[in-house]
């Protein structure tokens, strides 16, 4: 049975890896060819395809490419210039260097503005912004954020960026004790995820509408609020969330 299990886990594994390995080799040819070329922009697509590839892998590494990236990236135009300003912002963020992060990212919105970006990728930079600030217990000033990235997204079919940030807007309500608008949100949240093609964004609205529960929980009950009904509530909630996850993929 052991054998058995080793058997399925490297089954799984392995096609895996392979992806992976294949991923990476794409992008190294892709800098090849670059180089070989001397294409200034293809060679700066190049590490920016790299930074986004180490992006969740070592934040190090996304950092080293973008940081070469931005060697050769025209600033001029706005891609693969803002992606690469975003997704080095991104990794100090990774890294836990907050202050760094902000800086960097307030950079970008700056550059967005003078080259005329797309406001959903304006959004998003938003969206990171009010998070760092809600990391630095901040939440008025992420508040602010939030909200200039939610009027972006209006009237955009931008189902992603808007499921990620309504869950960001959940959590910030939750953890300062205004338990109505985050569950407001997450519901709000959760029917963006319906129409959501990026699966990541599906789990992490239902992830956060299943356990922002709890944290309501803890709230309620340091307020005095009845176990019973505060445990009802957290099982309902929580069904509805997996329940809502789960009809989304199947439509």
């Amino acid at each position: 049975m052991k054998t058995l299990f080793v058997l399925l886990g490297m089954f799984v594994i392995y096609p895996c890896l392979y992806a992976q390995d294949a991923e990476l080799q794409a992008c190294r040819e892709e800098l090849a060819r670059g180089m070989s070329q001397k294409n200034r922009d293809s060679i700066a697509a190049a590490y920016c395809h790299l930074g986004e590839y180490y992006a969740y892998r070592q934040a190090d590494s996304t950092r080293y490419y973008c940081e070469q990236g931005l060697k050769y990236a025209a600033t001029d135009k706005a891609e693969p210039y803002l992606y690469l300003l975003n997704n080095l912002a991104d990794a100090y963020f990774s890294s836990g260097q907050l202050d760094e992060s902000l800086k960097r990212f307030r950079f970008v919105l700056e550059e967005a503005g003078r080259l005329h970006w797309d406001e959903v990728e304006i959004a998003s930079v938003l969206s990171s912004v009010g998070v760092i600030y809600r990391r630095k217990e901040m939440p008025d000033s992420a508040l602010v954020c939030y909200n200039r990235a939610l009027a972006l997204l209006d009237n955009r079919e931008a189902y992603d960026e808007r499921t990620q940030l309504l869950t960001s807007i959940a959590i910030l309500y939750t953890n300062t004790a205004r338990l109505k608008e985050g569950e407001y949100y997450i519901r709000k949240a959760l029917e963006a995820s319906e129409k959501s093609d990026d699966m990541d964004m599906v789990m992490y609205a239902a992830a956060t509408g299943g356990s922002s529960p709890t944290a309501l929980s803890r709230t309620c009950q340091s307020t005095g609020a009845a176990e019973a009904e505060i445990r009802t509530e957290n099982h309902s909630v929580f069904v509805e969330c997996l329940l809502q996850a789960g009809q989304s993929r199947l439509h």
